[in-house]
């Protein structure tokens, strides 16, 4: 262990001299450490000094994922794209393409994070980071007031991924969509399935959702009861996390 710290403290901020995988490794070792920039740095002048080496493609997307760990999003999906033009057959392609669509969510441009998600779900539907994609192109849909198409990608993660880590959060935007519809009768049955289920985080936010709606009734004694059971915490997080995911390709010697 020892060794490989003293490569990687040699090389911050740049990279060791040495062969090819010398560099790639001390590379992969600031990634390991989560030393972000340092592994950013590292992986880009490896692929900058070794631009036909088998292990570049891997560092174009540990380089791409580093930049998204520092949120550096633009970047990012720069090096997401030259990844998925420079080598379209490798067998990473599906990641290159999911984080793809996931910087253009981020950064916030609606029109390119629909089309990005779209190609990506349609073109590896079964992959477990679908449900995730899945779940950024409805709420893209939002955002592009599409509420219909919002509520039909919503319904198609349920359907692929009904036991999915993401399937309750599915379940309570549907919900939400609904109300946005103005089916407010909808929202309510998805909300009180929801709420029943005790083991749901989402649940809940449902109990909460549905005292609002009881409350802007009218009726406000129910909205009043204390319905959330001990233990149930409110998820205030949405569902804008990152899956972990990393290339296939070996990381190291």
């Amino acid at each position: 262990m020892f060794g490989w710290l003293l490569l990687a403290a040699l090389a911050a901020p740049g990279i060791a001299r040495g062969d090819a995988l010398d560099d790639y490794n001390v590379a992969f070792n600031f990634y390991r450490e989560h030393q972000w920039e340092h592994g950013e740095e590292a992986f880009r002048k490896f692929v900058a000094s070794y631009a036909n080496h088998e292990r570049t493609p891997a560092a174009r997307l540990y380089q791409g994922i580093c930049l998204v760990q520092l949120r550096q999003f633009g970047p990012a999906r720069d090096v997401f794209r030259q990844f998925a033009e420079k080598h379209p057959q490798h067998e990473d392609l599906y990641l290159a393409l999911y984080r793809i669509g996931e910087c253009s969510y981020f950064l916030g441009d609606s029109a390119a994070a629909k089309a990005e998600l779209d190609r990506f779900v349609s073109t590896f539907p079964k992959n477990e980071l679908a449900q995730w994609a899945l779940q950024y192109l409805g709420d893209t849909q939002l955002r592009l007031k599409d509420p219909a198409g919002a509520l039909a990608t919503f319904k198609l993660q349920l359907e692929r991924f009904p036991n999915g880590e993401l399937a309750d959060d599915a379940r309570f935007l549907i919900a939400r969509t609904k109300l946005q519809q103005g089916d407010r009768a909808g929202a309510i049955v998805a909300l009180q399935q929801l709420a029943a289920k005790e083991t749901s985080l989402r649940g809940a936010d449902a109990l909460v959702e549905l005292g609002m709606l009881q409350y802007e009734a009218g009726q406000h004694r129910e909205a009043a009861t204390p319905s959330t059971p001990s233990g149930r915490a409110i998820r205030r997080t949405r569902w804008l996390r990152s899956p972990t995911s990393t290339p296939a390709t070996p990381a190291t010697t």
